[in-house]
């Protein structure tokens, strides 16, 4: 009740609880120190759910995000197929990724990628049901009733680093009783698919939460309130916007398009690597502009102004404030 209380505050605040429980309000097992006291790992883990940059944000005066309802993005599988990428801004450890879809269809509908290069995938199967598919074990969880009736419905998968947990949730229900035991360090996060994406499906509402989430607070999500404890990124998908994309999490972290051809694909993403891209922001956190990182002189072109430089190689991003001085 309390989580809920903060999560709902006209401030910026973070969600601790998500980080050490294990599912019953306690200390997870090997994070505590004593009754009142997490060890050094748990404190770590506290310290994984703030938003790496909450403060950049505060700073260029973003305002707190707002629910967006009427709004939705339709992704189509064809010659070409776009799905949008999700990269934590830092190390993440535990999460939640909830987002909203529609569809008549089959097929993957999010996934992420960890450090190790595995997969693990939220999918309506052969029979229409919602599933989730890890590496990490053959068990899945699999909702009892079918999912693509061309109506509106909300996944949300919420894992627990300390207590080594994932759970999915159907609208507000969780799939099946019993969470999937599983560890790891998840490095980028897609809606939609490409080879495996539904032919068509509608999506709204991508929420990231730095942090697990407890049966109640899902319940919150799904029944309409803003939960911004530990939210890195809140994406409403508006295909009538100009950027489609607009995160309105206090972050300045964004989503990107990937797009695969039958040839090719036009930004990879292996096994967590990024492509070496440069991206230029406002301080209220829309993209400007997107070149090449060996690409030095299209910073020149940019009106005189102070922009946020996002940065991404290898397995590596990072953010630079600059302050053009002319218009040259």
């Amino acid at each position: 009740q309390l989580n809920l209380l903060i999560h709902e505050w006209d401030v910026p605040s973070v969600n601790l609880l998500g980080a050490i429980d294990n599912g019953s309000g306690q200390w997870a097992s090997g994070y505590v120190a004593d009754n009142a006291h997490p060890n050094t790992a748990g404190h770590a883990e506290m310290f994984y759910v703030i938003v790496p940059s909450l403060l950049d944000a505060l700073a260029a005066e973003k305002p707190q995000p707002q629910r967006v309802e009427n709004t939705s993005l339709v992704l189509t599988k064809g010659e070409t197929t776009q799905r949008i990428a999700l990269t934590p801004e830092n190390v993440l450890h535990s999460f939640t990724l909830t987002f909203g879809f529609k569809t008549t269809d089959t097929g993957t509908l999010a996934s992420f990628v960890t450090a190790t290069g595995d997969s693990a995938f939220i999918k309506i199967n052969a029979q229409g049901k919602l599933a989730y598919e890890t590496y990490s074990t053959t068990a899945t969880k699999t909702s009892t009733g079918t999912v693509n009736d061309g109506q509106w419905h909300n996944a949300s998968l919420t894992y627990y680093y300390a207590w080594g947990k994932t759970i999915l949730y159907l609208d507000g229900t969780q799939v099946n009783l019993t969470p999937l035991s599983e560890k790891h360090v998840p490095t980028g996060f897609h809606i939609n698919d490409f080879g495996d994406a539904p032919q068509s499906a509608a999506y709204r509402e991508v929420f990231l939460h730095r942090a697990g989430m407890s049966k109640e607070e899902i319940q919150a999500l799904h029944q309409g309130k803003m939960l911004k404890s530990s939210l890195e990124i809140y994406a409403p998908l508006d295909a009538e916007a100009s950027d489609k994309l607009y995160n309105a999490a206090q972050s300045l972290n964004t989503l990107e398009w990937e797009e695969r051809q039958t040839t090719a694909i036009n930004k990879p993403r292996t096994g967590g690597m990024l492509p070496e891209v440069k991206y230029v922001y406002s301080l209220t956190g829309r993209q400007i502009a997107c070149f090449p990182a060996s690409d030095n002189t299209s910073l020149s072109s940019l009106p005189k102004g102070v922009y946020i430089l996002k940065q991404t190689g290898g397995t590596h991003t990072s953010y630079k404030k600059i302050v053009l001085f002319t218009n040259n």
